[in-house]
Protein backbone atom coordinates (compact mmCIF):
# COMPACT_ATOMS: atom_id res chain seq x y z
CA UNK A 1 0.00 0.00 0.00
CA UNK A 2 1.50 3.34 -1.01
CA UNK A 3 2.36 5.52 1.83
CA UNK A 4 0.58 8.90 2.02
CA UNK A 5 -0.18 11.31 5.10
CA UNK A 6 -2.97 11.38 7.61
CA UNK A 7 -5.26 13.98 8.25
CA UNK A 8 -7.10 13.94 11.37
CA UNK A 9 -9.93 16.52 11.63
CA UNK A 10 -10.11 17.70 14.90
CA UNK A 11 -12.41 19.50 16.92
CA UNK A 12 -11.48 21.87 19.45
CA UNK A 13 -10.38 19.89 22.41
CA UNK A 14 -7.28 20.50 24.32
CA UNK A 15 -7.35 16.90 25.88
CA UNK A 16 -8.16 13.94 23.44
CA UNK A 17 -8.08 10.07 25.10
CA UNK A 18 -9.62 9.10 21.81
CA UNK A 19 -6.81 10.39 19.60
CA UNK A 20 -4.30 8.96 21.44
CA UNK A 21 -5.28 5.24 20.92
CA UNK A 22 -6.03 6.10 17.47
CA UNK A 23 -2.30 7.53 16.49
CA UNK A 24 -1.16 4.74 19.01
CA UNK A 25 -3.14 2.02 16.40
CA UNK A 26 -1.63 3.72 13.67
CA UNK A 27 1.68 0.85 13.99
CA UNK A 28 -1.60 -1.31 11.95
CA UNK A 29 -1.77 1.43 8.91
CA UNK A 30 1.32 2.50 7.19
CA UNK A 31 2.20 6.13 6.67
CA UNK A 32 3.77 9.09 5.98
CA UNK A 33 2.97 12.49 8.04
CA UNK A 34 0.04 12.86 10.27
CA UNK A 35 -1.48 15.82 10.75
CA UNK A 36 -3.91 17.55 12.29
CA UNK A 37 -6.24 20.12 11.18
CA UNK A 38 -8.73 22.30 13.26
CA UNK A 39 -8.29 21.38 16.68
CA UNK A 40 -4.85 21.33 17.76
CA UNK A 41 -4.64 19.04 21.06
CA UNK A 42 -1.89 20.74 23.09
CA UNK A 43 -0.65 17.06 24.73
CA UNK A 44 0.49 15.10 21.08
CA UNK A 45 2.77 15.55 18.86
CA UNK A 46 1.57 15.97 14.96
CA UNK A 47 4.62 16.01 11.84
CA UNK A 48 2.18 19.05 10.91
CA UNK A 49 -0.64 21.82 12.37
CA UNK A 50 -3.06 23.35 10.35
CA UNK A 51 -4.87 25.34 12.38
CA UNK A 52 -8.21 26.51 10.44
CA UNK A 53 -11.59 27.89 12.36
CA UNK A 54 -14.47 25.47 11.87
CA UNK A 55 -17.77 26.54 10.40
CA UNK A 56 -20.97 24.93 9.65
CA UNK A 57 -24.45 23.68 11.62
CA UNK A 58 -23.64 20.59 11.49
CA UNK A 59 -20.12 18.03 11.71
CA UNK A 60 -20.88 16.64 8.48
CA UNK A 61 -20.56 20.41 7.24
CA UNK A 62 -17.65 21.28 8.64
CA UNK A 63 -15.32 18.77 8.14
CA UNK A 64 -16.22 19.17 4.54
CA UNK A 65 -15.58 22.93 4.43
CA UNK A 66 -12.28 21.91 6.11
CA UNK A 67 -11.41 19.38 3.19
CA UNK A 68 -11.26 22.59 0.77
CA UNK A 69 -8.75 24.17 2.78
CA UNK A 70 -6.67 20.69 3.13
CA UNK A 71 -6.88 20.34 -0.77
CA UNK A 72 -4.99 23.68 -1.58
CA UNK A 73 -2.44 22.89 1.93
CA UNK A 74 0.63 22.78 0.23
CA UNK A 75 2.71 20.51 2.74
CA UNK A 76 -0.06 17.47 2.72
CA UNK A 77 0.28 14.76 0.59
CA UNK A 78 -1.84 14.73 -3.09
CA UNK A 79 -3.40 11.70 -1.72
CA UNK A 80 -3.97 11.36 1.88
CA UNK A 81 -5.73 9.19 4.27
CA UNK A 82 -8.97 11.15 6.02
CA UNK A 83 -9.06 9.69 9.73
CA UNK A 84 -11.23 10.90 12.39
CA UNK A 85 -10.02 10.82 16.50
CA UNK A 86 -12.18 7.75 17.02
CA UNK A 87 -10.98 5.31 14.81
CA UNK A 88 -8.63 2.34 15.45
CA UNK A 89 -7.08 0.00 13.47
CA UNK A 90 -6.33 -3.37 14.99
CA UNK A 91 -4.92 -4.84 12.55
CA UNK A 92 -2.27 -4.28 9.73
CA UNK A 93 -4.03 -2.40 6.63
CA UNK A 94 -5.35 -4.51 4.27
CA UNK A 95 -8.46 -3.03 2.89
CA UNK A 96 -7.36 -0.66 0.19
CA UNK A 97 -8.80 3.06 -0.22
CA UNK A 98 -12.07 2.56 0.74
CA UNK A 99 -14.81 0.33 2.15
CA UNK A 100 -18.23 0.53 1.99
CA UNK A 101 -21.35 -1.45 3.83
CA UNK A 102 -24.09 -1.33 1.31
CA UNK A 103 -26.27 1.04 -0.58
CA UNK A 104 -27.24 4.44 1.04
CA UNK A 105 -31.28 3.35 0.50
CA UNK A 106 -30.22 0.60 2.73
CA UNK A 107 -28.11 2.45 5.09
CA UNK A 108 -31.29 5.08 5.84
CA UNK A 109 -33.77 2.07 5.93
CA UNK A 110 -31.34 0.57 8.64
CA UNK A 111 -31.58 3.93 10.44
CA UNK A 112 -34.95 4.54 10.48
CA UNK A 113 -36.09 1.58 11.78
CA UNK A 114 -33.51 2.43 14.40
CA UNK A 115 -35.27 5.79 15.12
CA UNK A 116 -38.13 4.68 13.97
CA UNK A 117 -38.88 7.54 11.59
CA UNK A 118 -36.98 10.06 9.07
CA UNK A 119 -34.08 11.83 11.44
CA UNK A 120 -32.05 15.15 10.09
CA UNK A 121 -29.29 12.53 9.09
CA UNK A 122 -31.34 10.69 6.83
CA UNK A 123 -32.83 13.44 5.00
CA UNK A 124 -29.43 14.83 4.22
CA UNK A 125 -28.66 10.76 3.08
CA UNK A 126 -31.62 11.08 0.72
CA UNK A 127 -30.75 14.34 -0.77
CA UNK A 128 -27.52 12.73 -0.99
CA UNK A 129 -28.88 10.14 -2.85
CA UNK A 130 -30.90 11.94 -5.09
CA UNK A 131 -28.05 14.49 -6.43
CA UNK A 132 -25.96 10.73 -7.25
CA UNK A 133 -28.58 9.78 -9.11
CA UNK A 134 -29.15 13.16 -11.13
CA UNK A 135 -25.25 12.28 -12.12
CA UNK A 136 -26.05 9.35 -12.87
CA UNK A 137 -23.44 8.07 -10.13
CA UNK A 138 -23.32 5.12 -7.90
CA UNK A 139 -24.91 5.25 -4.27
CA UNK A 140 -23.03 2.85 -2.40
CA UNK A 141 -22.63 4.37 1.34
CA UNK A 142 -18.92 5.20 2.10
CA UNK A 143 -20.21 6.49 5.32
CA UNK A 144 -18.43 4.12 7.33
CA UNK A 145 -16.45 4.67 10.43
CA UNK A 146 -12.64 4.07 8.98
CA UNK A 147 -10.05 5.96 7.05
CA UNK A 148 -10.75 6.71 3.22
CA UNK A 149 -8.05 8.17 1.14
CA UNK A 150 -8.63 10.54 -0.95
CA UNK A 151 -7.47 13.00 -3.39
CA UNK A 152 -7.11 16.82 -3.35
CA UNK A 153 -7.63 17.36 -7.10
CA UNK A 154 -10.61 14.94 -6.97
CA UNK A 155 -11.99 16.57 -3.37
CA UNK A 156 -12.02 20.00 -5.36
CA UNK A 157 -13.79 18.20 -8.32
CA UNK A 158 -16.35 16.81 -5.96
CA UNK A 159 -17.03 20.06 -3.94
CA UNK A 160 -17.50 21.85 -7.23
CA UNK A 161 -20.00 19.05 -8.04
CA UNK A 162 -21.93 18.49 -4.79
CA UNK A 163 -22.16 22.35 -3.71
CA UNK A 164 -24.48 22.13 -0.90
CA UNK A 165 -24.44 18.03 0.44
CA UNK A 166 -22.44 17.47 3.16
CA UNK A 167 -22.63 13.97 3.18
CA UNK A 168 -19.01 14.25 1.50
CA UNK A 169 -17.84 10.48 1.86
CA UNK A 170 -20.46 9.25 -0.04
CA UNK A 171 -20.61 11.42 -3.27
CA UNK A 172 -16.80 11.49 -3.22
CA UNK A 173 -16.79 7.85 -3.51
CA UNK A 174 -19.52 7.18 -5.71
CA UNK A 175 -18.89 10.15 -8.08
CA UNK A 176 -15.14 9.40 -8.27
CA UNK A 177 -16.07 5.65 -8.79
CA UNK A 178 -13.29 4.46 -6.34
CA UNK A 179 -12.39 1.30 -5.53
CA UNK A 180 -14.52 0.23 -2.97
CA UNK A 181 -14.42 -3.08 -0.32
CA UNK A 182 -17.67 -3.89 1.37
CA UNK A 183 -16.79 -4.49 4.81
CA UNK A 184 -18.93 -4.41 8.18
CA UNK A 185 -19.33 -0.66 9.64
CA UNK A 186 -17.87 -0.80 13.82
CA UNK A 187 -19.30 2.05 15.94
CA UNK A 188 -19.51 0.58 19.35
CA UNK A 189 -22.11 3.02 21.50
CA UNK A 190 -22.85 0.65 24.13
CA UNK A 191 -21.32 0.52 27.80
CA UNK A 192 -21.05 -3.05 27.92
CA UNK A 193 -20.43 -3.73 24.05
CA UNK A 194 -17.06 -5.23 22.96
CA UNK A 195 -15.28 -5.37 19.72
CA UNK A 196 -16.37 -8.55 17.47
CA UNK A 197 -14.35 -11.02 16.80
CA UNK A 198 -11.89 -10.62 13.56
CA UNK A 199 -12.70 -6.73 13.41
CA UNK A 200 -10.10 -4.72 11.17
CA UNK A 201 -11.18 -1.52 12.70
CA UNK A 202 -13.35 -0.11 15.32
CA UNK A 203 -14.82 3.34 16.23
CA UNK A 204 -16.10 4.45 19.19
CA UNK A 205 -18.42 7.39 21.09
CA UNK A 206 -16.89 9.22 23.95
CA UNK A 207 -18.87 7.34 26.58
CA UNK A 208 -18.06 3.82 25.25
CA UNK A 209 -14.17 4.66 25.19
CA UNK A 210 -14.06 6.57 28.74
CA UNK A 211 -16.04 4.25 30.79
CA UNK A 212 -17.35 1.67 28.73
CA UNK A 213 -15.68 -2.16 27.98
CA UNK A 214 -14.22 -1.05 24.19
CA UNK A 215 -12.05 1.41 25.60
CA UNK A 216 -10.51 -0.83 28.15
CA UNK A 217 -9.99 -3.36 25.20
CA UNK A 218 -8.27 -0.79 23.14
CA UNK A 219 -6.18 0.36 25.84
CA UNK A 220 -4.91 -2.77 26.34
CA UNK A 221 -4.30 -3.58 22.95
CA UNK A 222 -2.33 -0.33 22.82
CA UNK A 223 -0.26 0.07 26.03
CA UNK A 224 2.55 1.56 24.45
CA UNK A 225 3.61 5.53 23.73
CA UNK A 226 3.84 5.98 20.30
CA UNK A 227 6.46 8.53 18.39
CA UNK A 228 3.33 11.19 18.11
CA UNK A 229 3.33 11.48 22.23
CA UNK A 230 5.48 13.30 24.50
CA UNK A 231 8.02 11.01 26.68
CA UNK A 232 8.34 8.50 24.05
CA UNK A 233 11.87 8.98 23.17
CA UNK A 234 13.01 8.99 26.59
CA UNK A 235 10.99 6.04 27.14
CA UNK A 236 12.50 4.18 23.98
CA UNK A 237 16.10 5.18 24.43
Amino acid sequence: MKKCDIVYVLKTDFVNNELRYSLRSLENFPHDKVWFVGGQPNELQPDGRLAIKQYGDTKWERVKNMLGRISVAEDISEDFWLFNDDFFILKPWTLGEAVYNGTLSEHIEHIERRHRGVTPYTEQLRACEHELNEHRCGTLNYAVHCPILLNKEKVIETLRAFPNNPMFRSLYGNYQNIKGIKHEDCKIVGMNTTIPDNADFVSTEDGAFDYGAVGAQIRSMFPNKCRYEEGYEEEHE
